[in-house]
């Protein structure tokens, strides 16, 4: 205990330290809220209640909830530092250890998810193509995997505690430059690069400027257009917002590393962009839900049906194409061969419902021919028994076919319209 390092906080840079852990608690408080709403509704579909889709029932939907999550953690990691707030000091411990930890998990999931959402969105609104579980969970699970290594690896470095104080938090040591880049800034400039050049070409690609093979097509339905204009539009803010935010963040610290004197206001402005970004990513994500509510209510144009797949809900796009493909014809077709099965008889006629054919005019005057020729009040001559008929089949010689000759007057029965070669 005796060996803790101390950093005091002096009076004059309190304020600072105060506004930057009460952004790192908006930040995780705004973030917060959405994971109640969501659990909220997971919960009411468990009990049976009749909710609507939401984006978290979608292949984004699993990104974004990556990215809340993880900007979720570097909030919880502001919020670690409030003791050195209430202290008015830093102290090298476990507490400094933890938040560092923590923080460095966030950072790199931040990075990943950001970047996994930019690949989404390209191949989904420029290569049109609907990712596999066996593409999308195993992405996930590495983003994941990935990031808890490289936040836990320093503490089992043979460089000593690679974690400490650093600037207003803890993280990896400053005086640690290599460290300090490659584990903290460089995935922050590797994604901002990344996302850019991603969304740059879907921006250049929807506005016509470019044309990939096989990729994006046009449509005439005008709806359409909008509603996939409004989902990259609604993508571009977040590599937008982690760019406007975490590459300040990480020039600053970058320009430290380099021995630049950095005054305290602006590293008072670096870290509060840093956990801004939560509270960025929750509002882009409310403007998300609005933008992709067409797709949970499936009012979208027939021509997005793979943008739909991605962007929409699962359930929605199982309901919507079986009963799609099964058109109201076929559907009343079903109903009616329901009824023409169930309680018809010869000696009941009337429990025959024409009129549930009423949309399919062949199939009503056949069903009705049927049932007409069909029943015994309708013949006018007696049924001619078994007997006669088999006494009137004349054999012919072996080798030839057999002719019926019925020896009887009555005319034959015209038969139903149903079973004429015609059809």
């Amino acid at each position: 205990m005796q060996n803790q390092t101390v950093l005091p906080i002096p009076s004059n840079e309190v304020a600072g330290a105060i506004v930057v852990n009460a952004f790192a608690i908006l930040s995780t408080l705004s973030l917060f809220c959405i994971f109640l709403r969501v659990s909220w509704l997971g919960i009411l579909r468990v009990l049976g209640e009749n909710v609507a889709q939401t984006l978290f029932n979608t292949q984004l939907g699993y990104y974004a909830a990556c990215l809340l999550i993880a900007n979720m953690i570097n909030g919880i990691a502001g919020l670690l530092g409030l003791p050195f707030l209430v202290n008015r000091a830093i102290t090298d411990n476990a507490i400094c250890t933890s938040q560092a930890a923590v923080m460095q998990v966030g950072n790199i999931a931040t990075a990943y998810f950001t970047v996994a959402i930019a690949f989404h969105t390209f191949n989904s609104l420029v290569l049109r193509k609907r990712q596999s579980i066996y593409v999308y969970g195993p992405t996930i699970l590495l983003g994941w995997v990935v990031s808890l290594v490289l936040g836990f690896l320093p503490l089992i470095s043979n460089l000593g505690p690679v974690y400490g104080p650093s600037g207003l938090a803890c993280g990896v040591r400053a005086s640690l430059k290599m460290q300090l880049f490659f584990f903290h800034l460089l995935p922050i400039f590797l994604a901002a690069v990344l996302s850019a050049i991603l969304y740059t070409l879907i921006f250049l690609v929807l506005r016509g400027f470019i044309a990939i093979k096989g990729g994006v097509r046009v449509t005439s339905d005008s709806t359409y257009q909008q509603f996939v204009t409004s989902i990259a539009r609604s993508m571009l803010w977040y590599p937008a917002a982690y760019i406007l935010l975490l590459v300040p963040y990480s020039v600053t610290r970058l320009l430290s590393i380099r021995g630049f004197v950095i005054p305290f206001q602006v590293t008072v402005f670096a870290f509060v962009c840093w956990f801004a970004l939560g509270i960025a990513d929750a509002l882009l994500l409310f403007n998300t839900f609005r933008v992709l509510s067409p797709a949970f209510e499936a009012k979208s144009a027939s021509g997005g049906q793979a943008d739909l797949e991605s962007f929409g809900t699962a359930e929605t796009f199982k309901r919507r194409f079986s009963l799609g493909s099964q058109g109201p014809l076929q559907l009343n077709l079903t109903e009616a061969m329901i009824k023409e099965y169930r309680g018809t008889s010869l000696s009941s006629p009337s429990s025959y419902n024409a009129s549930s054919t009423v949309s399919y005019p062949e199939r009503a005057a056949s069903a009705q021919s049927s049932y007409r020729h069909a029943t015994a009040e309708e013949v006018n001559r007696q049924i001619s028994p078994v007997s006669i008929l088999n006494e009137s089949i004349v054999v012919e010689a072996p080798g030839r076919i057999p002719k019926l000759n019925y020896q009887s007057s009555y005319p034959s029965p015209a038969y139903p319209s149903a079973f004429s070669s015609d059809h």
